[in-house]
């Protein structure tokens, strides 16, 4: 329970940018499109093509959904990674400046 709760607080809906919500939509809409698409038929018929269907459908949801929960920017740490990601693209920081940075505070944790 201790985990789902620090999962909980550690999603920052305040500052999640537009390209997530947008790309989380299509996930949603990809799933539902896929389930309704299973579910067309009002009886599910075992037979080689439906099994290889329900498969191929299932793990076309994993890898979906995976990636696209581990590509989104919803927790606090994932924000501010987007942010160094985007000043080091603007040029606002350059590569040598945050790779010092990491360098100093490596060395600090070994102390």
């Amino acid at each position: 329970m201790n985990t789902l709760k620090k999962f909980i607080a550690s999603i920052n809906l305040k500052e999640v940018q537009p390209h997530t919500y947008v790309s989380i939509v299509m996930v949603i809409l990809v799933i539902v499109n896929q389930c309704l698409t299973l579910m067309g038929r009002p009886l599910i018929q075992f037979e080689e093509t439906t099994i290889t269907f329900c498969v191929n459908t299932i793990l076309n949801l994993i890898g979906i959904l995976y990636p696209a929960w581990k590509n989104q920017s919803f927790s606090v740490i994932a924000q501010y990674a987007d942010t160094i990601l985007y000043m080091l693209r603007d040029g606002k920081i350059t590569i040598e400046e945050l790779e010092e940075f990491i360098q100093k505070y490596e060395k600090e944790d070994t102390k």
